[in-house]
């Protein structure tokens, strides 16, 4: 995905690759934001400790990652995966392991004394934004 976006010509941005527990910032971010990637990663306190140490005062996490009862796009991509041309491309693909109901995000959240936690959406429960208090 880096290359990718290396071969567009973008020059003013810095592309690193990282482990997202081992986030190697400190105090530098006013905003990190998250895209469809808490569910990929196992260790969530070790994440939301890594993003803490990252932000400033103030600063805000805004995460979307999929829930517990999983997705439509899972709904709809799965039975996909089964038949070609897309199954010879997936051979070895597993789907994230790591997805919790509302509660138990809110609960992981919740042990990171340092955020604050805001859900959005009742019908979408699994974006939330945090923000860094101390």
């Amino acid at each position: 995905m880096i290359e990718l976006t290396k071969a567009q010509g973008i020059s003013k941005a810095l592309f690193l690759v990282m482990d997202a527990t081992k986030i190697l910032f400190e105090n530098t971010f006013n905003i990190v934001f998250s895209n469809s990637v808490f569910h990929w990663i196992e260790d969530h306190r070790a994440l939301l400790k890594a993003i803490l140490r990252a932000l400033k005062k103030g600063g805000l996490l805004r995460a979307q990652f999929m829930g517990h009862s999983g997705s439509t796009l899972q709904e709809v991509a799965r039975p996909l995966c089964q038949e070609e041309p897309y199954r010879a491309h997936l051979k070895g693909f597993s789907w994230p392991k790591v997805r919790f109901s509302i509660e138990e995000y809110t609960e992981r959240f919740s042990e990171i004394e340092a955020f604050e936690i805001l859900w959005f959406g009742r019908r979408n429960p699994r974006t939330c934004s945090k923000t860094k208090n101390t």
